[in-house]
């Protein structure tokens, strides 16, 4: 009997191809996403030091342009670190989209593995089914020859 070839291995190796890539951008995607966290904790951080410098200087008594000044940054801070959130936000999102891309990608995987699994017990069970009859068609053989031999000897 033939070696076991499975049909579809051009299209496994594919497959698994696929689930790399898949893996290798969602491990990108969660960098990047990582990086924005980074940011954005950076960017909340500088905005409460400016509140905390505010409140310090309110408490000194500077003038009131000092004081303008000081709420017109902690705005400005508070602006950026809302869209550093935003940023995360998407790129936790992009994450999201990536998880999905490599389940359904290692979903295909395990479908067309479980396929050739699937194929190569039924062609060992094929294989063993044809040993099978290649040992009793031996043995038939093997027991027709005795026979033969004996009923041979016994006319003689």
């Amino acid at each position: 009997m033939k070696a076991f070839r499975f049909r579809a291995e051009t299209l496994l190796s594919l497959r698994r191809r696929q689930e790399d890539a898949a893996k290798a951008d969602l491990l990108r995607a969660q960098a990047v996403a990582n990086e924005a966290a980074a940011e954005m904790d950076r960017a909340w951080g500088r905005s409460r030091e400016a509140a905390a410098a505010y409140c310090a200087a309110l408490r000194e008594g500077l003038e009131t342009a000092t004081i303008e000044r000081h709420r017109n940054w902690i705005v400005h801070l508070q602006g950026a670190a809302h869209a550093r959130q935003r940023t995360h936000e998407d790129r936790r999102a992009d994450v999201a989209k990536a998880t999905r891309v490599v389940q359904d990608a290692h979903r295909h995987v395990r479908m067309l593995e479980r396929l050739r699994d699937r194929a190569e017990r039924r062609y060992d069970a094929a294989v063993r089914l044809e040993e099978s009859k290649e040992m009793d068609q031996f043995a038939a053989t093997q027991f027709a020859r005795r026979a033969i031999e004996g009923g041979a000897r016994r006319g003689h």
